[in-house]
């Protein structure tokens, strides 16, 4: 979510994060992330970094500016699909 709380990331079925205006309701694709659907998107305001969760069994976390890929974790078993970003933690839950 953005800081006046007019846009927020999301995650698509075709593995793109991208933003969405919600006072015009435009969407805009910023990067392919995924090989799969991506389930869920959780942003770290602390350390301007999000985190993804995906059907592809990976969780991956970006720069916020950069949209440079920082960490992935690959668990293809049980399937992951949530997450939530806590400070400077990435915590799953299945």
């Amino acid at each position: 979510m953005s800081s006046d709380g007019l846009s927020v990331l999301v995650g698509s079925e075709n593995g793109c994060i991208g933003v969405l205006d919600l006072s015009s309701t435009a969407y805009q694709t910023r990067m392919r992330a995924h090989l799969d659907t991506v389930y869920q998107v959780a942003f770290d305001p602390h350390r301007d970094e999000f985190a993804t969760v995906s059907k592809d069994g990976t969780i991956r976390v970006f720069g916020v500016h950069s949209l440079e890929q920082i960490y992935e974790v690959s668990n293809k078993t049980p399937t992951i699909r949530s997450l939530a970003c806590i400070l400077i933690s990435v915590f799953v839950a299945n």
